[in-house]
């Protein structure tokens, strides 16, 4: 007797895998592509604006956030007239400060809004060059339904070079 041949391997399986495979490529693909895509809402206002232009809505509205100066602050806060809140990171925070205020990094304003007191202005403050974080923060706190907020103009480096006091540490 002879032994029986063993059945010669289907390529099917083979091609609907290799099929899976480039479908679900495709797909992950096309995911990645339209999560940076504008949203159809926005397009009305421009329909073919190039990449950029978010970036551009952002600084246009990073630039006539409202800021207040150095000295309207200082006496503001003599006063007890406004929230101080420090935006940037903690070990920034721990390392200098102006006394008074309270630290909230950026990536946090959004949770702690229904916390922050209504009934007075809100200052946020960075370091950066233009007042991006702080002004991002102030973007943040309007969203979540406070009006009436400014970003401190020239941050830190302003409060610094006016000869007024900083904390370190906690408080």
């Amino acid at each position: 007797m002879s032994k029986p041949q063993p059945k010669p391997l289907s390529s099917a399986p083979l091609i609907i895998g290799a099929l899976l495979v480039a479908a679900l490529l495709g797909f992950a693909f096309w995911r990645m592509s339209t999560r940076n895509a504008t949203p159809v809402a926005a397009e009305t206002t421009a329909a073919a604006a190039p990449a950029e232009a978010p970036a551009a809505n952002a600084d246009a509205a990073r630039a006539t956030m409202p800021r207040m100066s150095v000295a309207d602050l200082r006496d503001r806060l003599a006063k007890n007239e406004v929230t101080l809140i420090d935006v940037r990171d903690a070990d920034a925070y721990l390392e200098a400060h102006i006394p008074g205020a309270m630290h909230i990094p950026l990536a946090r304003i959004d949770g702690e809004i229904s916390y922050l007191p209504k009934g007075k202005p809100i200052v946020t403050y960075c370091t950066c060059p233009h007042d991006e974080a702080a002004a991002d923060a102030n973007m943040i706190l309007a969203h979540g339904g406070i009006q009436n907020a400014f970003a401190l103009a020239g941050g830190l480096g302003a409060w610094r070079a006016a000869g007024l006091q900083v904390a370190s540490g906690e408080k």
